[in-house]
């Protein structure tokens, strides 16, 4: 459709349109150029127009589907009650905690399916996270045999995360208490070993994968800088701290990876543990695919060792450093 020379459009502009977009959720209005100039003189941009109208309706969708799957998840969080069926479970830790792999183990039980991190992709940038999540819990589509579900929240969804993406942090411990009151179940998985923690971080993003599914050896190696891992180890320190004055005031069940998830040994006594603590059973073996991704002795990873073991020692960590826990 074309306009007369000169013509305006609603918004008093004579290249573009007003489109209103709807689609069950609330509607969105969305700024829709238009491939075509008024002017005659101007036809030659005619062609750039075409190639940058695609990418924008593109763009604008994506946003616009984005919106409305927040918007539903909402929804279900007005209609969420403490007394809907099935048990809701929050794995509450930081990263590189075994967060992802004690998920696994709970959902190879059968009992509940697999939902990673709400509050990452899709959920990322959600303006009321506690809402939120409520809501995604009670999406069918992501719950297991009797409405059971499950997920894993970091502090640093609530925190960092959400000033990454222009957002106000969300106060932590309002939201832990928020959904014991709707009477989820609460696990922290703590990892004694502070230095592997922060070197499996170290190492993730510079391999740029977290996850390890096969038994290939791992070759990579990195080179650690002193005020990067200073600073990472002072914000998990203080993290930690935080963790603990909010998990003293709710009823949750502490897990520690090196005893409870280090070793598959120890996997069907965890997973043993969690189900009473939650009030179910299990009735087959558990397993997963995860596989550990940094088994090597740490002299093996840190390209700069002598120099990594002296920084370890200012933070008074050098007792992770001995023989045996280097290979831990």
């Amino acid at each position: 459709m074309h306009r007369p020379a000169g013509a305006a459009c609603s918004l008093g502009a004579p290249c573009c349109k007003l489109s209103l977009l709807s689609n069950r959720a609330p509607r969105y209005l969305v700024l829709r150029l238009v491939g075509h100039s008024t002017i005659p003189q101007m036809n030659f941009f005619k062609p750039a127009a075409r190639l940058l109208r695609k990418p924008f309706y593109k763009v604008a969708n994506r946003l616009s589907r984005i919106s409305r799957e927040r918007a539903r998840f909402y929804v279900k969080a007005i209609r969420a009650r403490a007394t809907d069926p099935g048990a809701r479970v929050l794995i509450f830790a930081q990263g590189r905690s075994g967060t992802t792999v004690l998920e696994s183990l709970v959902c190879s039980t059968g009992l509940f399916v697999p939902n990673d991190e709400p509050l990452i992709g899709l959920g990322r940038g959600a303006q009321w996270p506690t809402a939120y999540v409520k809501g995604f819990s009670r999406d069918p589509t992501r719950q297991g045999p009797g409405g059971n579900f499950i997920c894993h929240v970091k502090p640093d969804h609530l925190d960092t995360y959400r000033a990454r993406s222009g957002l106000a942090p969300a106060d932590i411990n309002a939201f832990v208490q928020s959904l014991v009151r709707d009477r989820w179940h609460v696990l922290h998985v703590h990892r004694g070993d502070l230095i592997r923690q922060v070197l499996s971080e170290i190492v993730g993003q510079a391999s740029g994968y977290w996850h390890k599914r096969d038994d290939r050896p791992e070759m990579l190696t990195v080179h650690v800088d002193r005020d990067d891992l200073h600073a990472r180890i002072r914000y998990n320190k203080a993290m930690r701290a935080r963790e603990q004055e909010i998990l003293a005031k709710i009823p949750h069940l502490s897990l520690v990876y090196e005893r409870d998830l280090l070793d598959p040994a120890s996997h069907e006594r965890t997973v043993d543990a969690v189900l009473n603590h939650i009030g179910l059973t299990r009735a087959r073996p558990v397993s997963t695919e995860l596989r550990k991704i940094n088994t090597r002795p740490l002299t093996e990873i840190v390209e700069n060792y002598e120099e990594f073991s002296g920084w370890v020692e200012e933070l008074e960590l050098g007792g992770l450093l001995a023989p045996d826990a280097k290979s831990r």
